[in-house]
């Protein structure tokens, strides 16, 4: 009886997301001190989509000084795009 061969296959795929993200609001353009230049914010909800991470982590990452966050107008707790676009999201 011949001995059966196996065979192993690797398959590797690459991908490639787009996200659009639509605003209730104008994006609003804000001095981010960090960066030292005029930056398009965003809200922590925004983040947490664009990371694809929940909004506690996000919260972490302004607290360990991962992402620049700018107080904005009417309170409103607003980050940095350029730190966002900084952070790879995971797979």
């Amino acid at each position: 009886m011949a001995k059966r061969m196996k065979r192993t296959i690797k398959l590797t795929v690459e991908s490639e997301q787009l996200m659009i993200i639509r605003r209730r609001r104008a994006p609003s353009h804000e001095w981010c001190p960090t960066c030292g230049d005029v930056v398009t914010a965003v809200t922590a909800e925004e983040a947490s989509a664009l990371l694809r991470v929940s909004l506690r982590a996000v919260y972490g990452m302004l607290n360990a000084e991962t992402l620049h966050f700018i107080e904005a107008n009417e309170n409103l707790l607003l980050i940095c795009s350029n730190s966002v676009s900084c952070i790879r999201p995971p797979d």
